[in-house]
């Protein structure tokens, strides 16, 4: 029993540790603190960084040591869709983001990527559309990420890669392949014929496991040791409505035999696609249809006396059970259950330590709060040398924002940088439409393995500013806040910003772009935490610039956007936001008038109006570019319309009013930026205010779309 048996909680959980069913003992190792601001690498994806174990391995430990951490973003570039991003650790830091895969525009976020080095340390990534080409680029400069370059796709209809090399230096690829004429996506492997300079010639596709009529086969985690590739799966129903049984198999990279876990059947390549019924006679080493349960694609790791250890999941109706089965000499052993979860979708991740004998779980689990594709807290769990597990322990709660899930362990890794996660958010294109900007995390055996935590120059020196400092907490979130903007590349594209969620007066009034100089008419009561509370008689903010008259600005007359957080609900004539000038061309933004429409003026004479508006909570946005005009509100554009600008609005920008009249709804955060948003990045940019506002406790909850 580790650690003499001693009760250890975690301080994230309100139960602390816990024996199941009375199985396992109470004990196992201390579990780091996890912050969900600051123990993260990136903080930039898109949907999740990884899908599960279905994509392997998205992260490789490479032969000079250096991890190499490659996960699903947007492409703030073309600002259409999705790519691969790529990042390493070494010397005890990561590098900066890459990017290393383009997705062409797609927002299916099926192409999370699968990484392999080869020969020569190239390092490739694999990734693409969910049943479309395979995408793949190669590192021109081994060891360098700044040079991967995409090259020809690979076939058609495919998904999921899993890249391996073979002793004679060719990528053998192994690949789901969607055949709609006959129901069914089997296992393929597609394997190159010749390497130079890392870039492979490709050659024809062979077709390894058929699951017949009606089924998907989706591969989960895999293991190589020599020559073998060690490998599960799980049979799903062709629409993907079940999905049951653990397979193990054995692939030769040499002769491209295929044996079950003993090695005791051998299928030879020439006999090959194996058949449903020789997989479930020979290859199947869980019955979850006999049994008349459900499972998940199961994760494997093998220890250093050649036993096999896989993790599932298991149950029917609304539970699972996360089990483990092992392999000993051959003989395929009773499953040990070591939690239950809530969530037929939960993430499972096994692998080795490095001692070579003692194994390290990690599972996702509900919580409390309803997200949106499933996900929760993560839990781990370790097995001890003597093949005893620790009971489960609570290792990162997930935020009331965005679940936790897609758990992955590095490839050929150690316990220093284990295995990671990431937050996650539905399963559909929409969710990546909207704009959701999610964290990656890193654990290893010190904690977890974090980015800098040095501020931002910008947050420095907006701290700098302050005559009474922030606590370190709150300095984490808005230094996050920097950091995002400009990992989406948009913190350039601001004109002025204006953040209440502070605990002093003299802190609100600094401009988080350093700009310009904000001040107050009239005498709104400041709430430290949250802002100023306008009486909507002559309380007014002044953002300190003109846009009509002030020079060296970033927006111009028809290039610019309003943004703006409104605390409060009800009708109200007045704008929340705009500029001074009661002269015709004026710019505002009235969320919700007493007709219940929303309002804006940018620049003109003539409002947009959206009617239906029943709600006044919640960010706000309006965007002038050339003569098209738009409203959103939170990540959704709920109006537009063609009118040209007639002039610059001649007077200061200003929050709690517009022109003479004056709004008694609260503003948190209010910005000017340039036009520059598409339709990704305008909702991911929502994303990061609205987490600003949520994680320092302005706002309690997260948004509607």
């Amino acid at each position: 029993m580790l650690n003499g048996g001693a009760l250890l909680r975690s301080p994230f959980s309100p139960i602390g540790r816990y024996s199941v069913a009375g199985r396992l003992p109470i004990g196992g190792p201390p579990i780091p603190a996890f912050n969900p601001v600051t123990s993260l690498f990136a903080d930039n994806c898109a949907m999740g960084p990884w899908y599960a174990l279905s994509t392997t391995p998205p992260i490789i430990k490479a032969a000079d040591g250096k991890v190499w951490a490659s996960y699903q973003g947007f492409d703030w570039v073309n600002g259409l869709g999705l790519e691969n991003k790529v990042r390493v650790y070494s010397n005890g830091a990561w590098g900066p983001e890459y990017p290393a895969l383009l997705c062409d525009s797609s927002t299916d976020n099926h192409g999370s990527a699968a990484m392999l080095e080869t020969t020569g340390g190239y390092k490739h990534n694999f990734g693409g559309t969910h049943n479309g080409p395979m995408r793949h680029a190669v590192t021109t400069t081994p060891g360098d990420p700044a040079t991967f370059v995409r090259q020809a796709d690979i076939g058609n209809l495919y998904t999921y890669p899993h890249p391996v090399e073979a002793p004679d230096g060719n990528i053998h690829l192994f690949m789901r392949k969607l055949i709609t004429a006959e129901n069914r996506m089997p296992l393929v492997v597609v394997k190159s014929t010749a390497m130079a300079s890392g870039i492979p010639t490709w050659g024809a596709e062979k077709e390894l496991i058929n699951f017949e009529n009606d089924t998907r086969h989706y591969q989960g985690g895999m293991v190589e040791i020599g020559n073998d590739v060690h490998m599960t799966a799980v049979k799903a129903d062709f629409n993907d409505t079940v999905r049951r049984n653990v397979y193990y198999f054995i692939y030769d990279k040499t002769t491209g035999t295929i044996y079950n876990h003993d090695k005791s059947v051998a299928v030879l390549a020439a006999a090959q696609p194996i058949n449903l019924s020789t997989m479930n006679a020979s290859f199947r080493i869980v019955d979850q249809e006999g049994a008349g349960t459900f499972g998940q694609i199961p994760s494997l790791a093998i220890d250093a006396a050649g036993n096999k250890h896989i993790a599932y999941l298991d149950g029917s109706g609304a539970t699972r059970a996360v089990k483990i089965i092992s392999i000993v000499g051959g003989v395929i052993g009773a499953p040990v259950t070591i939690d239950t979860v809530s969530n037929a979708q939960s993430s499972v991740c096994l692998r080795k330590m490095d001692d070579g004998f003692r194994l390290e779980l990690a599972w996702a689990k509900e919580n409390a709060n309803t997200y949106p594709g499933g996900g929760g807290d993560i839990w781990r769990a370790e097995r001890s040398a003597a093949g005893t597990w620790s009971a489960p322990a609570l290792l990162a709660a997930a935020t009331k924002m965005y679940a936790l899930s897609s758990i992955t362990p590095v490839y050929k890794g150690s316990d220093d940088l284990a295995f990671a996660f990431g937050e996650v958010t539905g399963t559909s294109t929409s969710d990546v439409e909207n704009g959701y900007i999610l964290r990656a995390y890193m654990y290893g055996s010190s904690g977890f393995v974090s980015r800098s935590a040095t501020y931002d120059a910008a947050a420095q020196a907006y701290f700098n500013s302050m005559a009474v400092q922030e606590t370190d907490d709150v300095k984490a979130k808005i230094d996050a806040f920097y950091k995002v903007l400009k990992n989406l590349g948009k913190y350039d594209k601001f004109e002025s910003i204006h953040f209440g969620g502070v605990q002093t007066q003299q802190a609100a009034l600094i401009d988080l772009t350093a700009r310009h100089t904000q001040a107050v008419d009239g005498s709104p009561s400041f709430v430290p935490g949250v802002g100023f509370d306008p009486d909507g008689v002559d309380d007014l903010l002044r953002l300190g610039f003109n846009p009509a008259t002030t020079g060296s600005l970033l927006i111009t007359q028809t290039a610019f956007m309003l943004w703006e957080f409104v605390l409060d609900e009800g009708q109200e004539t007045n704008a929340s936001m705009g500029t001074i000038a009661s002269a015709s061309p004026t710019t505002s933004i009235v969320p919700r008038n007493p007709s219940d429409a929303a309002t804006t003026r940018l620049n003109d004479g003539t409002s947009l109006t959206v009617t239906g508006q029943t709600v006044a909570y919640g960010l706000w946005a309006a965007r002038r570019t050339g003569s098209t005009k738009e409203i959103y509100h939170n990540r959704t554009r709920i109006g537009t319309t063609t009118t040209a600008a007639t002039g610059t609005a001649n007077g200061e920008a200003c929050v709690f009013g517009s022109g003479a009249g004056r709004s008694n709804k609260r503003v948190p955060f209010a910005a000017w930026t340039t036009s520059n948003f598409s339709t990704l990045s305008e909702p991911a940019t929502c994303n990061a205010i609205v987490r600003l506002l949520l994680e320092t406790g302005v706002i309690g909850a997260d948004i509607t779309d």
